[in-house]
C-alpha cells in the first residue's frame, strides 16, 4: 500500500507540474468579443425625434424587474412602412462557454403571428412592428460573442416568414444583457423601429470552475507543488525499496 501511494505521489507530482511548466509558457490571449455596429455604409440616417422612442411593453411581475425590455420607435415615413407581426426568441438563462441560438421572425404573408417559425425551445415574445421592405436586425451584448448564421438585412417576402438566426456564447458569468435591434430600410435610410433588452443569467457548470480555478491559479505555485508532490513519491518509494 505503501508503495501503491508512492508511485501515485509521484505522478500526481509530475502531471502538476508539467501543467504548471505548460501555463507559464502559454502566451497569455485575451478574450475576443464581437460588438455590432449598427450603422449602414453610404446611406443617410433619418434621425428619430425624441418623442417617437417609447416604452410599449414589458414582462414583468409586481415585485421583480423586468426581464424583457421592449423599445418602439416610429418615424414619419407615409407609404413607406406597412405593419407586421413579429416573434423574438432568447434564453433567460445560459451556460458559461456554451454557445445558445437567438431567432427573430417577421411574417409579412397577412399572418396574425410569427411564432409559429421559432424553436419553441426558449421563452418567445411576440409583438407588432411597422416594417419596410427590408429590414436589419443585429444582435449586441458586451458580455457575449455573436455569430449572425443568417443575413443581417433580409428582403420581406410576402410569400413566406423571414427568419433571423444568431449563434451566441456568453464570455462572462453573471446578469447580461443582450439586445436586438431591428431596423427598417426605407429610402430615409435605416430607421429604429424595435429594441428588445433581455437579461441573461449566465451560469457556470462544476467542471468549468475547475478549469477557471486551475487557469486562475499561479503557474509558479503550481510547479513548486508538483515537484514537492513528485519528490515526496519518490522519497517514500526509495524508502520502501530500501526497507524491503
Amino acid at each position: 500500500m505503501l508503495r501503491l501511494i508512492s508511485i501515485l505521489l509521484l505522478l500526481a507530482g509530475l502531471a502538476a507540474a508539467a501543467v504548471g511548466v505548460a501555463l507559464v509558457m502559454e502566451p497569455a490571449t485575451p478574450s475576443t468579443r464581437i460588438e455590432e455596429e449598427v450603422s449602414l455604409p453610404n446611406e443617410p440616417t433619418a434621425a428619430v425625434p425624441p418623442a417617437a422612442s417609447s416604452i410599449d411593453g414589458a414582462l414583468e411581475s409586481a415585485d421583480e424587474e423586468p426581464v424583457m425590455r421592449i423599445e418602439t420607435a416610429r418615424s414619419a415615413a407615409p407609404g413607406q412602412l406597412t405593419t407586421a407581426p413579429i416573434a423574438y426568441e432568447a434564453p433567460e438563462a445560459a451556460i458559461f462557454g456554451k454557445p445558445f441560438d437567438v431567432t427573430l421572425s417577421i411574417n409579412a404573408t397577412g399572418a396574425a403571428s410569427a411564432a409559429a417559425d421559432l424553436p419553441g425551445r426558449d421563452p418567445i415574445t411576440e409583438g407588432e412592428a411597422e416594417v419596410g421592405r427590408q429590414v436589419r436586425a443585429v444582435i449586441s451584448g458586451g458580455a457575449f460573442e455573436v455569430e449572425a448564421r443568417s443575413p443581417d438585412t433580409q428582403a420581406l417576402s410576402s410569400d413566406n416568414p423571414n427568419v433571423w438566426r444568431w449563434r451566441a456564447r456568453a464570455l462572462e458569468a453573471g446578469e447580461h444583457e443582450l439586445t436586438l435591434e431591428i431596423f427598417a430600410i426605407t429610402e430615409l435610410g435605416a430607421l429604429p423601429i424595435r429594441t428588445y433588452r433581455g437579461i441573461v443569467t449566465v451560469q457556470v457548470s462544476r467542471v468549468r470552475e475547475a478549469v477557471v480555478f486551475a487557469q486562475e491559479v499561479n503557474p509558479i505555485f503550481m510547479v513548486l507543488g508538483g515537484i514537492g508532490s513528485a519528490l515526496a513519491g519518490l522519497l517514500g518509494a526509495v524508502r520502501f525499496f530500501r526497507g524491503a
